[in-house]
Protein backbone atom coordinates (compact mmCIF):
# COMPACT_ATOMS: atom_id res chain seq x y z
CA UNK A 1 0.00 0.00 0.00
CA UNK A 2 2.73 2.50 0.94
CA UNK A 3 4.41 2.04 -2.40
CA UNK A 4 1.32 3.49 -4.29
CA UNK A 5 1.43 6.95 -2.25
CA UNK A 6 4.97 7.33 -1.91
CA UNK A 7 8.55 7.04 -3.91
CA UNK A 8 10.60 6.41 -0.30
CA UNK A 9 9.62 4.60 2.75
CA UNK A 10 11.64 4.17 5.99
CA UNK A 11 10.96 2.90 9.41
CA UNK A 12 11.57 5.61 11.42
CA UNK A 13 10.91 4.28 14.95
CA UNK A 14 7.94 4.00 16.79
CA UNK A 15 4.74 6.08 16.13
CA UNK A 16 5.50 9.71 15.94
CA UNK A 17 8.97 9.06 14.21
CA UNK A 18 7.92 9.33 10.85
CA UNK A 19 6.17 12.90 11.01
CA UNK A 20 9.67 13.90 12.79
CA UNK A 21 11.50 12.71 10.22
CA UNK A 22 9.33 14.19 7.67
CA UNK A 23 9.92 17.47 9.00
CA UNK A 24 14.08 17.37 9.61
CA UNK A 25 14.13 16.27 6.33
CA UNK A 26 12.16 19.43 4.89
CA UNK A 27 14.49 21.34 7.11
CA UNK A 28 17.10 20.43 5.39
CA UNK A 29 15.80 20.59 1.90
CA UNK A 30 13.79 23.87 2.37
CA UNK A 31 16.60 25.42 4.27
CA UNK A 32 19.49 24.66 1.96
CA UNK A 33 17.48 26.06 -1.24
CA UNK A 34 16.35 29.23 0.79
CA UNK A 35 19.98 29.51 1.99
CA UNK A 36 21.02 28.93 -1.58
CA UNK A 37 18.11 31.71 -3.17
CA UNK A 38 19.10 34.25 -1.07
CA UNK A 39 23.24 33.78 -2.33
CA UNK A 40 22.36 33.54 -6.01
CA UNK A 41 20.32 37.44 -5.52
CA UNK A 42 23.61 38.32 -3.95
CA UNK A 43 25.85 36.80 -6.91
CA UNK A 44 23.21 38.39 -8.92
CA UNK A 45 23.20 41.88 -7.47
CA UNK A 46 26.92 41.79 -7.83
CA UNK A 47 27.32 40.75 -11.86
CA UNK A 48 27.69 36.68 -10.83
CA UNK A 49 26.16 35.42 -14.22
CA UNK A 50 23.59 32.44 -12.95
CA UNK A 51 25.34 29.82 -15.15
CA UNK A 52 28.63 30.39 -13.68
CA UNK A 53 27.11 30.88 -9.80
CA UNK A 54 25.35 27.19 -10.57
CA UNK A 55 28.50 25.61 -11.90
CA UNK A 56 30.53 26.75 -9.13
CA UNK A 57 28.68 25.42 -6.95
CA UNK A 58 27.81 21.70 -8.98
CA UNK A 59 31.51 21.39 -8.61
CA UNK A 60 32.17 22.24 -5.43
CA UNK A 61 30.02 21.48 -1.85
CA UNK A 62 26.82 23.39 -2.99
CA UNK A 63 26.24 20.72 -4.85
CA UNK A 64 23.19 18.00 -4.49
CA UNK A 65 19.54 17.64 -4.70
CA UNK A 66 18.25 21.26 -3.50
CA UNK A 67 21.10 22.49 -5.85
CA UNK A 68 18.98 20.18 -8.67
CA UNK A 69 15.75 21.92 -8.11
CA UNK A 70 17.19 25.17 -7.87
CA UNK A 71 19.15 25.54 -10.59
CA UNK A 72 16.64 25.49 -13.52
CA UNK A 73 15.05 28.50 -11.69
CA UNK A 74 18.19 30.45 -11.76
CA UNK A 75 19.24 29.01 -15.36
CA UNK A 76 15.46 29.45 -16.98
CA UNK A 77 13.19 30.59 -14.77
CA UNK A 78 11.75 27.19 -14.68
CA UNK A 79 10.09 25.84 -11.02
CA UNK A 80 8.64 22.44 -12.44
CA UNK A 81 11.90 20.79 -10.13
CA UNK A 82 10.41 22.38 -7.20
CA UNK A 83 6.86 23.08 -7.02
CA UNK A 84 6.47 23.93 -3.31
CA UNK A 85 4.86 27.33 -2.52
CA UNK A 86 7.64 29.67 0.44
CA UNK A 87 3.65 29.54 1.91
CA UNK A 88 4.17 25.96 2.32
CA UNK A 89 7.71 25.80 3.17
CA UNK A 90 6.89 28.58 6.34
CA UNK A 91 4.73 26.20 7.30
CA UNK A 92 7.16 23.50 7.47
CA UNK A 93 9.87 25.10 9.26
CA UNK A 94 7.43 26.73 11.71
CA UNK A 95 7.11 22.96 12.82
CA UNK A 96 10.26 22.42 12.74
CA UNK A 97 10.73 24.84 15.11
CA UNK A 98 8.52 24.30 17.32
CA UNK A 99 9.52 20.73 17.21
CA UNK A 100 13.38 21.74 17.97
CA UNK A 101 12.15 24.64 20.74
CA UNK A 102 10.23 21.36 22.57
CA UNK A 103 13.16 19.02 22.42
CA UNK A 104 15.22 21.60 23.76
CA UNK A 105 17.52 21.60 20.64
CA UNK A 106 19.64 24.59 19.37
CA UNK A 107 17.55 26.25 16.20
CA UNK A 108 19.75 29.12 15.35
CA UNK A 109 19.99 27.99 11.59
CA UNK A 110 16.33 27.04 11.50
CA UNK A 111 14.99 30.58 13.07
CA UNK A 112 17.28 32.21 10.03
CA UNK A 113 15.23 30.20 7.46
CA UNK A 114 12.15 31.14 9.64
CA UNK A 115 12.88 34.69 9.46
CA UNK A 116 13.79 34.45 5.66
CA UNK A 117 10.37 32.43 5.15
CA UNK A 118 8.63 35.23 7.24
CA UNK A 119 9.81 37.67 4.98
CA UNK A 120 8.78 35.78 1.88
CA UNK A 121 5.12 35.95 2.87
CA UNK A 122 5.00 39.05 4.27
CA UNK A 123 6.20 40.52 1.07
CA UNK A 124 3.38 38.93 -0.96
CA UNK A 125 5.69 35.63 -2.27
CA UNK A 126 3.70 33.24 -0.28
CA UNK A 127 2.04 31.66 -3.11
CA UNK A 128 5.58 31.82 -5.45
CA UNK A 129 7.64 28.76 -5.77
CA UNK A 130 10.12 28.33 -3.49
CA UNK A 131 12.69 28.39 -6.19
CA UNK A 132 11.67 31.93 -6.80
CA UNK A 133 12.76 33.17 -3.58
CA UNK A 134 16.22 33.90 -5.29
CA UNK A 135 14.60 36.82 -7.61
CA UNK A 136 12.26 37.85 -4.48
CA UNK A 137 15.81 38.42 -2.04
CA UNK A 138 16.83 41.00 -5.04
CA UNK A 139 13.88 42.80 -3.99
CA UNK A 140 15.60 46.04 -1.87
CA UNK A 141 14.06 46.18 1.70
Amino acid sequence: MFTAFSENRFHAGPVGAGQTLKLLHNYVSLGTVTLMSEAAACAAENGIDAGVFVDCLRRGGGSGAALERLAPFLLAGETAQMRFTNANARKDLGYYNTLAEETGTRRDVARGVLAALDWLNENDFGQAMVPEAAKAFRAKS
